[in-house]
């Protein structure tokens, strides 16, 4: 299992880099707003969670969004887009994943040996690809590795605190997040095709969200 959670992780990482390289970022966390909705089906496939009509009704309007974004058959569909979506599949999959290890896992152990078997995965390819940082690069690599090792530590205690469909759309925050950084730092701004499609991804998935919290009033009651 952890194999699986550390393949499907990197290989994921490995393509949302390609697809930030050759997209806006905008569009890039638009299409990332599916994994909540790809986690649901996995997690009712996989691990027999419950999800009634409404919640695959959102699916299919999150998948209508995505459609929006992409436009087939109106613009072309790029590589990038593709490892965007890939990025979508595995990274709902690395939440199942990361739901079965909690169960008998903590979730420090989760994210140190998912980052060891990473290391080993990671080191053929970078054979073929590697270039020796320079000392300015330094300081933006040990950021990315301290937030990205805290970002996945958080993550593995939400998605053990709670079912893996009800954490994901708190990720819709990378939005607007990354929309500013866009503009910022590279003068990118979506365009209304992109705002149109992230609307529906949202509004579904946050319908899920809502869904979930009444269902667990009622039972409270």
């Amino acid at each position: 299992m952890y194999m699986l959670r550390t393949t499907l992780s990197y290989t994921g990482m490995v393509c949302v880099f390609y697809a930030l390289g050759n997209m806006p970022l905008g569009e890039v966390y638009s299409l990332l707003f599916l994994v909540p909705l790809i986690t649901i089906i996995l997690a009712v496939l996989l691990l027999k969670e419950w999800a009634g009509s409404h919640a695959w009704v959102a699916c299919v309007v999150g998948f209508i969004g995505a459609l929006v974004i992409l436009r087939p058959g109106i613009i072309e569909v790029t590589l990038a887009a593709g490892a965007v979506l890939y990025t979508a599949v595995a990274y709902a999959g690395t939440n199942i994943c990361i739901k079965s290890l909690s169960r008998t896992d903590s979730p420090v152990h989760i994210t140190i040996y998912g980052n060891l078997l990473a290391l080993p995965l990671s080191f053929v390819p970078s054979l073929f690809v590697w270039r020796t940082p320079g000392w300015s690069d330094i300081t933006w690599i040990i950021a990315m590795g301290l937030f990205q090792t805290l970002a996945g530590l958080f993550h593995a205690r939400s998605v053990q605190a709670a079912d893996a469909r009800v954490v994901q759309p708190f990720n819709f925050l990378r939005l607007p997040a990354s929309v500013a950084i866009g503009y910022l730092m590279f003068a990118e701004l979506p365009s209304h095709w992109t705002w149109l499609g992230a609307g529906l991804i949202f509004a579904s998935s946050y319908y899920v969200l809502y869904l979930e919290a009444a269902s667990r009033t009622r039972n409270l009651r």
